[in-house]
């Protein structure tokens, strides 16, 4: 083919480089379809070109094609085996899919071939946090902290430390990561959880400020900014609301905006004329929900604890129960049973889904309790993928032979999972929006929490923050969902 082109006036080697310069560009803006369109048909012209499968691998990676990139580094290894970028492309790849020896082997082998590579030896220590080997992976990273006191490393540090829930430590080496960058955003966020594990309210809403500049910067699927609200219209906790119309917003999820519009009321009693900016599916929740554009101040609804010096527990639960059914929807062909609400699962899109959510069979003891009925909240009962796993499960695999009423064409919005709840007699859900409503309702619950919780609930014990009719029941080992289950069986009594 070469010396046909050669014939036709073309230089086959210059096409090739004008080919991986433009794959660079793409790559570097961040258009990784058409760059895997350039790089593949690169690769069908020239198959062992080292530089285009490392970029062909790395593109797949962005995309989240794991496998498939597994496929080219190892072909790129194949090229040059003591290429270390190429070992340390198929560690990280082997860590996204879970599968945490093959990522050992890559890493050992990028360290020996680039031995002071901090970044190999980093990515090292996140390999060890997670395969759940925290005492090796907060070795690795102390051992980093001696000799390459990098921001990250110390975040990292603070990682492992906070997944081994050693929370002064964890609070030690983020404090070390933001004396090093103190405009740091993601050391101070993860700055603000430790706080919150460990009950420092004060400096813990203090610290999660920072996540406003920190996921502004950062582009994430749970967190979103309308452009509308730019921080120098953003209400700073001191100005004058009387007659000033502010617009309350949330950027994370759902089960955040339930959660935290117990505080909305106080911006009324300071004469403020507030706008709900909410989904549809929420507005029936709220008395006053407006997508209008013009408002004098804007504020998210997680920084209302900060904004209004209601940081402590004792503000949390004195606006508990605040949002009530307004009519009926009555369940009458099941007033005989002891009816329970329950849901398995969350947002799959949800960095910590692969441990919060679970499979639906464990609530088989439970449906067998006589006189008890389960009564489904779940929107979502297909088949998953878990984003951060990147696997795709089933959570409700052998489970047929279990008779639980669906309640999902009946919740058009909220409004209707309302009138729903306040007909169950008990609640057992996941850590997800569903929690928060009940709770906000005051409804009887019992919460599912993984082993490593989210930070609004706390390190230990069944009681928490927010709300008072909720009892948590934690994970004592993690992923081990049929102890907490045999725990819950004994309590549900009529």
């Amino acid at each position: 083919m070469n010396k046909e082109l050669e014939k036709l006036g073309i230089n086959l080697e210059e096409l090739i480089e004008q080919a991986l310069s433009k794959i660079e560009r793409l790559f570097l803006s961040e258009q990784y379809k058409e760059a895997e369109i350039v790089a593949y048909q690169l690769l069908r012209v020239d198959g062992h070109n080292l530089k285009g499968l490392q970029l062909y691998g790395l593109i797949l990676s962005k995309q989240r094609k794991f496998m498939k990139s597994i496929e080219v580094f190892n072909q790129a290894i194949e090229l040059d085996e003591a290429n270390a970028e190429n070992h340390n492309n198929i560690a990280l790849a082997y860590l996204n899919i879970g599968k945490f020896e093959e990522a050992l082997q890559h890493a050992d082998r990028a360290i020996e071939l680039k031995v002071n590579n901090y970044n190999f030896l980093g990515n090292k220590g996140l390999i060890l946090r997670a395969s759940g080997q925290l005492d090796k992976s907060i070795q690795h990273f102390e051992s980093l902290t001696k000799i390459n006191p990098s921001a990250n490393v110390w975040i990292n540090l603070g990682s492992a430390y906070g997944q081994k829930k050693q929370i002064e430590d964890a609070i030690r080496s983020f404090q070390e990561a933001i004396k090093l960058e103190p405009q740091n955003y993601a050391a101070h966020v993860d700055l603000a959880y430790a706080y919150f594990f460990a009950k420092d309210w004060n400096n813990a809403w203090k610290e999660y400020e920072y996540r406003i500049p920190y996921w502004r910067s950062e582009k994430s699927s749970m967190r979103r900014f309308s452009p509308k609200y730019q921080p120098e219209n953003a209400w700073d906790g001191i100005k004058s609301l009387k007659n000033k119309k502010i617009a309350v917003y949330c950027e994370q999820g759902v089960g955040d905006m339930i959660q935290f519009a117990r505080f909305i009321p106080e911006l009324k009693k300071m004469g403020a004329n507030v706008i709900v900016d909410t989904s549809d599916e929420l507005a029936p929740l709220f008395d006053i929900v407006s997508k209008e554009e013009r408002f004098d101040y804007h504020c998210s609804v997680l920084s209302l604890p900060f904004l209004l010096d209601k940081k402590t527990p004792e503000h949390f639960m004195k606006s508990n129960s605040y949002i009530f059914p307004k009519g009926e929807n009555r369940l009458e062909a099941y007033e005989n049973f002891y009816k329970i609400g329950i849901a398995w699962a969350g947002n799959p899109a949800h960095p910590n889904d692969s441990k919060r959510s679970l499979l639906l069979k464990y609530f088989k003891q439970i449906e067998k309790l006589n006189r008890v009925k389960l009564f489904s909240f779940q929107k979502e009962l297909g088949k998953r993928y878990h984003l951060t796993t990147n696997q795709e499960v089933d959570l409700t695999e052998d489970c047929d032979d279990m008779n639980i009423v669906d309640l999902s064409p009946y919740m058009k919005d909220f409004g209707d999972t309302v009138e729903l709840l306040n007909k169950m007699d008990l609640i057992i859900t996941v850590d997800t929006s569903l929690l928060h409503l009940a709770g906000a309702m005051g409804k009887k619950t019992y919460a599912l929490i993984p082993f490593n919780p989210d930070w609004r609930w706390g390190l230990e014990g069944s009681d928490n923050d927010w709300y008072e009719s909720v009892m948590l029941f934690r994970q004592q080992e993690p992923d081990n969902w049929a102890e907490v289950f045999d725990r819950i069986s004994p309590r549900i009594t009529f």
